[in-house]
């Protein structure tokens, strides 16, 4: 599994991690990747996300990790969980409001204020469909598996 890695190694390095992904599986194996992804790319992180909560991070589009993928992996699977995000966003954002009350010395007034910031302006993002969340299903190639079990 990779959880939410994808975006903090940059495009740059994208060939170089599906090619280790693919390293470390058995040839039968399958790779679940789960990352926040735009429809559009942009080679830079919003300022504040840069300055504040991850510096250096640079999410990633479709157009930059299918390039990396396709001659590595089959897609055997892909979902956009990207709108259904925003409640997570908003859940986590009241129970920050919750904690930070019945704990007002747990972190400064400006972390708690930057904190609610990051989490809405997150929430906006992907309400309104700018940011997405992924999720891959990749089994090596060649294949030597003859597909995937699904629950449907």
């Amino acid at each position: 599994y990779s959880i939410g890695m994808l975006e903090h190694i940059g495009f740059k390095n994208l060939e170089p991690f599906f090619a280790c992904v693919k390293k470390l599986l058995k040839p039968d194996g399958l790779a679940v990747i789960h990352t926040i992804g735009e429809p559009d790319f942009v080679p830079a992180s919003d300022p504040f996300l840069e300055k504040y909560i991850f510096p250096g991070a640079v999410i990633p589009a479709l157009s930059k990790v299918m390039p990396a993928v396709e001659n590595l992996f089959i897609v055997e699977d892909f979902q956009n969980f990207g709108y259904d995000y925003a409640k997570t966003l908003a859940a986590w954002s009241d129970n920050s409001k919750v904690f930070f009350k019945q704990n007002p010395n747990a972190y400064t007034p400006e972390f708690q204020r930057m904190w609610e910031y990051y989490l809405r302006m997150c929430e906006a993002l992907f309400e309104l469909r700018i940011n997405q969340l992924w999720h891959f299903v990749l089994s090596p190639r060649p294949a030597s598996r003859k597909g995937i079990a699904r629950q449907l």
